[in-house]
């Protein structure tokens, strides 16, 4: 009976194997297509793509932001990602390591469902976390450091609950270099350990004082000397714009906490964010909020969404909720323990209609996704507009300074000098209190004129007329033009 029970364990293990390693095939395939065919049409990846060229070139200057790269967020875990970008130097190498992170974390979530829940109910988790609307949207997204925290979330977790310090302060280390939001993380561990761990020194006092010094340091030190601010002062770009109504500092949202609550719980239950937290659960069937205790370790990645002036930071249609992701199916899995050890007949209704929930919810929400893997500009696209464009983007010299298109900035991110259309244009950039002026020895514009930034903005007449002045006035010259995607190249007078 033993032996059978073995042999049905291991051929689970080995579906839940094959299940991710599906998943990581299909994801790998559609990202393929989607930069192949000029999908990303957004600032994120070509910004990586190009900081990490920088960065194998000694420079931490990112032109497309103007700024240098440690400045808006303090992504060190990018020295770490090093190594391998200077292996394949390719724009995909860093959304293969969103995937593959993002997979090892689901199959981590498996072993640690198994353990608690059994092989069966652990499948089930799996494949929900895997469908789960915001990890597929967010994995279809462009790239941001933080989606490849993840699998070091589900492991630092993983080692908390095996008391494995070593493994949990590693992943600590690792997530705090990954983001400056992240060291909280770590400590709303250190928190939960005073109630719940017998070494207080070990998995409290140590990593909570790891994560407060890494953060003031991160904080108050790096970014500041990064940006060129004075040291000490917290009003980086991030923080300041997106939180001025607490002051935009760290100081005045922790004042705001303590002694102003009623205004936190105001920002909290903002309609935004109701609707904001309605698709994040709504998979789940309320199980997750049985477990206040590890929603708690997530808590500090809440809050920072949930009170930031930013519409983005409040929609599923970003990747912000990778890093959120593990502990709700965490908490969800520690649910189904209590409801399977203390209510039985509850516990299997609750599991039922979180699956039933799960798949639900992918398929109403299968149209959004299939957007953020396949736009729609890709799906009237033929191929051999798609050759085209890249005979366009290869007629551009290496190294050479560039102005291109959204779709085209990834493509051409393996150099230290690339530049966004969209600034040249846009509303945004160009106004009566600031013009931005593109550096003069940029030398070719690649130009999609039916670049979607471009109709769906309200002042698209004036961004149009902005773009005719550029062209005419920095007398540049078509090389090559293939229907409303053309390359220019400025004549030299």
């Amino acid at each position: 009976m033993n032996n059978f029970d073995s042999n049905n364990d291991y051929r689970k293990d080995l579906i839940a194997f094959i299940l991710c390693l599906f998943a990581c095939i299909l994801w790998v395939i559609l990202l393929s297509y989607k930069y192949f065919h000029f999908g990303y049409d957004d600032w994120d990846l070509a910004y990586f793509s190009q900081s990490m060229w920088d960065l194998s070139h000694g420079i931490s200057y990112n032109s497309l932001f103007d700024a240098n790269f440690f400045s808006n967020h303090d992504n060190l875990i990018a020295y770490l990602v090093l190594p391998i970008y200077q292996v394949f130097q390719h724009p995909l190498i860093l959304i293969f390591l969103k995937v593959f992170s993002f997979i090892t974390a689901a199959y981590v979530l498996y072993i640690i469902a198994k353990e608690k829940l059994g092989v069966n109910v652990a499948l089930i988790i799996l494949f929900s976390y895997l469908i789960y609307t915001p990890n597929v949207i967010g994995i279809g997204y462009d790239f941001d450091f933080e989606s490849l925290s993840p699998v070091f979330l589900m492991l630092i977790y993983f080692f908390y609950i095996k008391d494995h310090w070593w493994g949990f302060i590693l992943c600590a280390v690792i997530l705090i270099l990954i983001k400056e939001n992240l060291p909280l993380i770590v400590l709303a561990f250190s928190i939960h350990a005073l109630f719940v761990k017998k070494d207080k020194i070990q998995w409290s006092i140590i990593p909570g004082a790891l994560a407060l010094i890494s953060f003031y340091v991160l904080i108050f030190v790096f970014t500041p000397l990064m940006s060129g601010r004075p040291l000490g002062a917290e009003h980086g770009y991030y923080i300041g714009q997106n939180y001025k109504s607490f002051g935009g500092s760290i100081s005045g949202i922790l004042f705001s906490i303590i002694f102003h609550p009623i205004i936190i719980l105001k920002g909290v239950f903002y309609p935004l964010n109701l609707r904001f937290l309605s698709d994040i659960f709504e998979s789940f069937f309320c199980l997750p909020f049985l477990s206040p205790g590890t929603l708690f370790l997530i808590s500090p990645i809440f809050l920072q969404h949930l009170l930031s002036s930013a519409l983005t930071e409040h929609s599923i249609c970003y990747a912000y909720v990778l890093p959120i992701a593990p502990f709700l199916f965490l908490a969800t899995i520690n649910s189904l323990k209590f409801l399977s050890e203390h209510f039985k007949k509850v516990y299997s209704s609750c599991l039922m209609f979180f699956f039933l929930f799960s798949v639900m919810c992918f398929c109403v929400n299968f149209q959004g996704i299939k957007i953020r893997f396949m736009p729609k500009e890709l799906v009237y696209q033929t191929e051999k507009l798609t050759q085209e464009q890249w005979e366009l983007v290869n007629l551009v010299p290496p190294n050479v300074p560039v102005v291109a298109s959204f779709s085209y900035l990834a493509p051409l991110s393996k150099r230290t000098d690339l530049y966004a259309f969209i600034k040249i244009y846009d509303s945004k950039y160009q106004n009566k209190y600031w013009s931005y002026q593109l550096p003069s020895d940029v030398k070719y514009a690649l130009i999609d004129m039916g670049d979607p930034w471009l109709w769906e903005a309200s002042d698209s007449k004036e961004d149009l007329q902005r773009i005719r002045k550029f062209l005419k006035d920095g007398h540049w010259k078509v090389i090559k033009r293939f229907d409303r995607y053309a390359l220019f190249k400025r004549e030299v007078l």
